[in-house]
């Protein structure tokens, strides 16, 4: 819809899962070009994000594996399904992890309403929780040998909650203004 082309989410959404397709796939990270959110996503996990804006920010990857690619997507019950289809080199199954390694409290802003009474405090805007992730690709051969890798660690901002506070209200033992 309009909202979303205005903002690009919804291509967000799209690169963001062939992103992380083509990282399960096994091509090399510095043959990638990923430009990641500012904060977390809402729709895929935090380390997993790719951002495109029209001529700007773009998404790019070379293919490092020894044969063609072909690149599927296909929308099932109102989920994007991305695939990367080509020969494999051996029988192997790659799976990315997400490991959250720091969590960072949203600041916290006091705005004073004066229709609101001394000491009452109403909730505007719960604000989001930043996040630190390493991404990690486990790698399961035939053999049943399981390989884990550390790919690269991404830090996103927390965003401010905004809280209207009535007037005089005491807040961390003083008055706020």
């Amino acid at each position: 819809n309009g909202i979303m082309e205005k903002n690009n989410e919804g291509y967000n959404q799209v690169v963001s899962t062939l992103y992380a397709a083509v990282l399960k796939a096994g091509i090399k990270q510095e043959s990638i070009t990923r430009t990641r959110n500012k904060t977390a996503a809402e729709y895929i996990e935090p380390g997993l994000d790719a951002v495109v804006q029209g001529k700007k920010i773009d998404f790019k990857f070379k293919n490092t594996l020894p044969n063609k690619l072909i690149i599927f997507a296909n929308v099932m019950d109102n989920k994007l399904m991305v695939y990367i289809v080509g020969k494999k080199q051996d029988n192997v199954k790659n799976d990315l992890k997400v490991e959250v390694e720091q969590k960072y409290e949203p600041p916290i802003i006091n705005v004073e309403n004066q229709d609101l009474m001394p000491g009452e405090k109403r909730l505007v805007s719960p604000g989001k929780e930043g996040v630190k992730v390493s991404v990690y690709m486990t790698t399961i051969k035939d053999n049943g040998q399981t390989v884990k890798k550390f790919i690269y660690s991404d830090k996103y901002e927390a965003i401010e909650a905004v809280v209207q506070i009535g007037p005089n209200t005491k807040w961390d033992g003083r008055n706020i203004k």
